[in-house]
Formats: C-alpha cells, structure tokens, sequence
C-alpha cells in the first residue's frame, strides 16, 4: 500500500471510528451510556494516531493527527462525564432506560396520530401502545417498591400515567370517528385504511428477508385488514352510486386476497425464524438495522431537510422500532455489553438519531429552522 492508499485507509477508519461514537453518545443521555463502547473507541484512536505517527508530514496526514488528538480527549472527557452521572446508582439508570422506551411509544404517536385525521388512523396499533405503557408503568411501580420512594420514579410514573390517558382517550375518539362515518365518506375511509395496511406491509415485508421481520408487525396488518374487511361487508351499498359501489366490491376482493397472503407470508416467517438459534436471530436483526442506517445515510445525511421524503424517514424510523421490540424482548434489563445487549444498544440509539431527525426535518419543512446542520 502507497503513501495516499494509507492516508485514504486511515481518513476512513477515522470516520467509522468517529461515526460509532456519534451514533451512540452525541445527543444521548449519559445516564444510560455504555461506557465499554468508548473503552473500545479509545483503543481504536491511539492504534490509529500511531499509525498516523509513521506516515512523515503531509496536510492530510497532519488534519488527521489533529482529528485524532482532539477526538481521543473528547472521548476521554465523554467517558468520565458518563461515570459521573451514573453514580446515582442503579436505579436511576434504571428509570432513564425505561423512560427512554418511553420515548420511543411517544415517538410513534407523533409518527402516526398527532395532528392526523382520527378516520384514517390505526386505532389497534395505539391499542397496542397504551399496553406497552402499562407495562412501562408496572416496571416503574416495581423499581419503587424495591428502591423505595424517590421523586425520579414518581415523576416518571406521572409522565407516563399522562400518556396513557392521552392514548386511551384517542382510541375512543378514533372508534367514535370511524363508526359515525357513513355513506361514500365511509366508502373512502376504509379504501384509506385498507392502502394504509397495505403500504405497511410493502414497506416492512416486501422484499426483505423473513428472518429480521417482526411477526407482531404483520398480525397487526392482518388484524387490521380483517376488521376493514367486516367492516366493508357491512357498509350499506344502497347509500353509494353504481360507480362508487362497483369500486367497493372491488376493494373487497383486493382486501381478501391481500389477507390470504398475508396469512401464508406470516407462517413463512414464523417458520423461516422457527429455525434459526439465537446468536443467528440477533445477527439478523443487527443487520437490519445497519441496512436501515445505510438507508438514512444515502437519503438524509447531509441533504437539506427542507427537500427530504418524511414518509421515508417514518418507514424507516417504524423499521428500526420493530428491530428494537425484537431485540428488547430477547434481552433483559441493563447489562454489560454482550452480543445481544450490544445489538440492542445499536438499534436503541440508531432509534433516537432517526426520532430526533424527523423533529429536525418536520421543523425545516415547517420553516421553523435551518435546512441542514
């Protein structure tokens, strides 16, 4: 290898180096950090700034040597920042990790219902949040009783006991919505509902590999399409035009045969993950989620925000979430970095960086910041 070929080789291994600690510590909380992430990335820089030490005097070689000094302090820095906060003690990590998930709930609904037509809205799927927040709300519960009283935990159980109302209430409003719906405006909703479900599916199991799916994601597909489909049977025809009520028959055999397929697609990947052993499911679902940021990367990184496809962004942050679920129902609480925590913490934090860059691109199109950083 020449002398550019070796400078070229090291300015790349400096941005995977720096691109790591960027997903995983720039604007995260430092109370949930791994600190054995950065005892690798340290490593890494001085193995790298002693390289860079060989290679004689050049400008770029001189911007890295630069890159790396600066860097390796940041990382230093970062990491007894981290050790600081975290001397509050297991419990308050254990709160932030729960509140965290919490964010990510809270994170769908500003996805998918916040500011949305309540006709066009999956009233299942929140129905499927307001049980994630419970159980949210049960650990915090827990935590309480075995640490004892402490505001953190009560301000956290209010947070999420807010929420739940909020979510609970909006399953009633969507229901109360949907139902009132009648004649050619109800025609339309379900059409709505049903390209929606449809759209899902494409999006999260099309073309893809069965064995990093999210089996649940695609239940709830199902479910909402056999409810679409009863609900379509039982829209009174005599309230449409010939035309509108052609096109109904005909939306109710798209939605039929779409739920035969589904049903067949869903035992594939149960049986396609039925065989896999554990160490190969969570390889699977790491790779997903690093398919899922080379994604971001080519559509989003660097771009003006004012010009970025937000149905893009929201596929891909509903994605990540799924590869998060799959990887927190296989883990437990916080632990050290083993193989299984280690994907999660990747899906997790690859999760907050897509969640705050949707705030940033919806701010951008909205006027109310900067195209790009």
């Amino acid at each position: 290898m020449n002398q550019t070929e070796s400078i070229s080789a090291c300015e790349e291994r400096m941005l995977q180096i720096h691109g790591r600690y960027m997903l995983h510590f720039a604007d995260q909380s430092r109370i949930t950090r791994h600190v054995e992430i950065l005892d690798e990335l340290v490593p890494e820089l001085e193995s790298l700034a002693r390289e860079l030490e060989a290679l004689g005097q050049d400008e770029r070689v001189e911007t890295l040597r630069e890159q790396a000094k600066e860097r390796l302090a940041l990382y230093v820095g970062e990491r007894e920042l981290i050790q600081e906060v975290q001397v509050a003690g297991p419990m308050a990590v254990e709160v932030a990790v729960l509140m965290e998930r919490a964010e990510i709930v809270r994170a769908t609904y500003r996805r998918h219902y916040a500011g949305e037509s309540r006709l066009t809205r999956d009233w299942l799927q929140l129905d499927g949040m307001v049980d994630d927040l419970v159980e949210i709300q049960q650990q915090l519960s827990t935590l309480s009783s075995g640490y004892g009283a402490s505001e953190a935990v009560s301000g956290a159980v209010k947070t999420v006991t807010n929420e739940l109302d909020l979510y609970r209430r909006e399953v009633r409003e969507i229901k109360a919505a949907q139902r009132d719906a009648s004649g050619e405006k109800r025609f339309g909703m379900l059409a709505t509902l049903a390209n929606n479900q449809f759209a899902l599916y494409r999006g999260h199991f099309a073309g893809h590999g069965r064995s990093s799916r999210r089996a649940d994601r695609l239940e709830l597909v199902i479910s909402n399409l056999r409810l679409v489909f009863g609900n379509m049977k039982r829209l009174n025809q005599g309230e449409l035009s010939d035309d509108v009520a052609a096109t109904h028959r005909g939306n109710m055999e798209t939605v039929s045969d779409r739920l035969d397929a589904y049903r067949i697609e869903l035992e594939a990947v149960r049986d396609a993950q039925a065989g896999m052993d554990a160490n190969d499911r969570v390889s699977s679902l790491e790779a997903e989620a690093r398919r899922i940021l080379g994604e971001y990367q080519t559509a989003f990184a660097g771009q003006d925000r004012r010009t970025r496809d937000m149905t893009l962004l929201t596929m891909l942050s509903d994605r990540m979430t799924d590869v998060e679920s799959e990887l927190r129902e296989m883990t437990g609480a916080f632990s050290t970095l083993d193989l299984l925590t280690q994907a999660h913490t990747l899906a997790t934090d690859a999760l907050n960086l897509l969640n705050r860059e949707r705030r940033k691109v919806a701010d951008a199109q909205s006027g109310q910041s900067e195209g790009s950083d």
